[in-house]
């Protein structure tokens, strides 16, 4: 599998931190990465598997302009890297990269969501109600019809109830830790010889972080112990504490790659931010055998302590009450926090990772026959695995087919033969269903104008189709990927399989089989049903289908009936199918039989499905019925006309073509013409002239050998 990360930059940080070993993580699992950086602020050693680029060699500057150039360029950066291996998923991390991610258009990413941004609009409203209302509104338009991922429970909960992101948009992945890592890490040796009577705190310097708040509330702590504090910007850090005159009392610091010496030697750490996301140098000490005590500030805090430890939680913004809790705590000198953080570890946040791309979905369109859809079902079973959903479109005719496929969510149904107000209502209600979807691809295995509009409809998914003489630059420009028009001598099966294997949505390196399940009830009822009318499980049975919705692709009806006599005589039982629309021939078929066939009497799909099941081989003209007894596996023989049999032929089961060739007679040299018949004439010579002994013989040496 193949993931692309991006972040404004690496520097030391808690959200950087966390997507450093969520890197690791992945790799651990074997997944390819690929990691856009926005800026060359790197302050970690990346790891060599990794695919890195840096967007911004110079430093980033704002502005309105620049998001939008900036965007343009992660844009083609994005589908350079995208082009040959298709990211099976897509993460954006930090505030800035979640609006630059959104504002480039790429295609359904995953937000990192670090933090409570309620917290953040409402911290600024204070300063500035414009302000604080158009950053909500901002985070309003990007994060509401987005997947979203955060940290901890209290920022989903945020995000739900204050940006109204629905519950199927969002879930909570905690980040990865590595334990056995931080332990290692946490015995090397502390670079700084500062001893161990300290207490420390680690934090950016930035405003949620409340330094000032930790430093007015150590000035209020009797105690000989320094307050070491490890920031990115040491410089503003030591300019708060001089103005507090505690240059005495307190070590400034800058970030180091490696922490863990220092918080694993410290008597206790402090945690004062006004807002966390979730907190994670909490997790870091208690693991080091720091004691912690922090502001019960949302969110983060109260979820890794939880109940056990509630008392090492103080209200926020309150240097009395922090003042009085770290005097407490240094005072009672206690070592250690026994809480297991197994939900936390690294393997298990990165299954949760992988277990998203399990979660896509596929639009599929085929308005065709339905042979032509019991061949999409090989297409169906060549969708990876991690795609959940496969929604068809289909022709009504063809919804049995697809019921019929255990991977198949929902069958939608072109309403082609309504007339008037009621064909709009029925399509307007139909795309409303479609919308409701967020697909990951859509993938029009016709030529239906119909397609281009939903690909339009889903512009986040990657769509694809083929070019067709009869289809403009309307259609061209609907999907992300336009094929050049089929091969009209390739297998069907293997131009469906070649639209999936472009856009790398194939799972098998050739077509997976076709696949048809009818029910289990259906079958028992058929069963009954077919003993009824004298069919004897004694005896091989012929499934039989001689007819056709084109009549240029039928053998005559004195033709079937001779080849039913033929086979009755050796012996077989012969099952007679057809259509609704095939009934009045088959009965005529019937009557001129000396060995009456077993009937089906104008059968669904499904019916039809589990007939042949029961039988044996199947006989068949170029119908759909060839290509569902290339489903059920069944051995056929299948008896072709002026239509190709390298084309529409039996696929991965045992079968015979039985065809007319100029080796019997040189006016068939022109087969297969692909003609409906004859100079227009919708009759086929190569059929009508096929006789009934012919095809008997081509059939009982095929069972003979089978």
């Amino acid at each position: 599998m193949n993931y692309c990360i991006i972040i404004n930059d690496l520097k030391s940080g808690g959200a950087q931190k966390a997507t450093l070993d969520l890197i690791k993580a992945l790799i651990a699992k074997k997944i390819k990465l690929s990691i856009i950086v926005f800026e060359n602020k790197i302050d970690f050693d990346l790891p060599n598997e990794i695919e890195l680029v840096i967007l911004e060699k110079k430093e980033r500057k704002n502005g309105i302009f620049n998001k939008y150039f900036l965007a343009s360029k992660l844009k083609k950066i994005w589908e350079k890297l995208n082009k040959d291996k298709r990211f099976d998923l897509t993460i954006s991390r930090l505030q800035y990269t979640n609006e630059i991610v959104s504002i480039a258009k790429i295609p359904k990413p995953y937000f990192i969501i670090d933090n409570a941004l309620s917290e953040e609009t409402n911290k600024l409203k204070k300063e500035s109600l414009i302000k604080g209302n158009k950053r909500h509104n901002r985070y309003k338009k990007i994060y509401q019809n987005s997947n979203l991922i955060a940290v901890s429970d209290g920022v989903k909960n945020d995000m739900k109830v204050n940006f109204y992101i629905q519950d199927k948009n969002i879930r909570t992945i905690f980040n990865p830790i590595n334990f056995e890592n931080i332990l290692r890490l946490s015995k090397e040796k502390n670079s700084h010889n500062i001893g161990s009577n300290y207490i420390i705190h680690v934090a950016r310097a930035i405003g949620q972080k409340r330094h000032d708040l930790l430093l007015d509330a150590w000035k209020l702590v009797n105690s000989n112990l320094k307050l070491v504090l490890l920031t990115d910007g040491p410089e503003a850090i030591l300019n708060l504490v001089k103005e507090r005159h505690l240059e005495s009392r307190c070590i400034v610091l800058a970030f180091s790659k490696n922490p863990y010496p220092l918080i694993k030697n410290a008597r206790l750490l402090v945690l004062s931010s006004d807002f966390e996301g979730f907190g994670l140098v909490l997790v870091e000490a208690i693991t080091c055998g720091t004691p912690v005590i922090a502001t019960d500030c949302k969110f983060g805090p109260s979820e890794i302590l939880g109940r056990k430890y509630k008392n090492c939680l103080v209200k926020p913004n309150n240097k009395f009450l922090l003042a009085k809790k770290i005097s407490s705590a240094i005072r009672l000198n206690k070592k250690s926090m026994n809480i297991n953080f197994d939900h936390y570890d690294s393997a298990s946040i990165a299954d949760q990772y992988i277990e998203l791309t399990n979660n896509h979905s596929i639009l599929m369109i085929k308005t065709k026959n339905i042979g032509d859809s019991i061949i999409l079902t090989s297409a169906i079973n060549d969708v990876p695995q991690n795609f959940k959903h496969i929604d068809v479109i289909c022709l009504p005719e063809s919804r049995d087919i697809f019921k019929m496929h255990p991977r198949v969510r929902n069958i939608y149904c072109i309403p082609r033969d309504l007339e008037g107000i009621s064909k709009w209502i029925s399509y307007l209600t139909l795309w409303r269903k479609i919308k409701r979807n967020d697909y990951d691809a859509v993938v029009q295995f016709s030529n239906d104008w119909r397609g281009a509009l939903l690909a339009r409809f889903f512009k986040r998914a990657f769509s694809i189709a083929r070019m067709h003489f009869k289809r403009g630059q309307f259609w061209e420009n609907s999907f992300t990927q336009v094929l050049s028009e089929a091969n009209t001598q390739a297998p069907a099966v293997a131009l469906d399989s070649e639209l999936l294997k472009v856009s790398l949505l194939r799972e098998n390196e050739s077509p997976a089989p076709y696949l048809l399940k009818p029910n289990n009830s259906i079958k028992t009822k058929v069963l009954r049903k077919l003993k009824k009318s004298g069919l004897s499980e004694d005896q091989m049975i012929v499934f039989f289908h001689p007819q056709s919705r084109w009549s240029f692709k039928e053998i005559p009806i004195k033709t079937s009936s001779e080849v039913i006599d033929l086979l009755g005589k050796k012996n077989y039982q012969v099952i007679l199918s057809g259509s609704k629309g095939d009934y009045k021939n088959n009965m005529e078929i019937y009557r001129d039989c000396n060995f009456k066939p077993i009937m089906m009497k104008s059968p669904s799909i499904e019916e039809t499905a589990s007939a042949m099941e029961i039988s044996d081989y199947v006989l068949s003209v170029d119908s759909m019925t060839i290509h569902m007894a290339s489903a059920l596996k069944k051995p056929t023989m299948a008896i072709f006309g002026p239509t190709d049999e390298k084309v529409w032929g039996p696929y991965q089961t045992k079968f015979e073509i039985i065809a007319l060739s100029q080796n019997d007679a040189p006016k068939f040299k022109c087969r297969p013409c692909l003609n409906a018949g004859c100079e227009g004439s919708k009759v086929s010579e190569c059929l009508t002239e096929m006789s009934a002994t012919y095809i008997a013989k081509k059939t009982l040496e095929f069972i003979k050998n089978n």
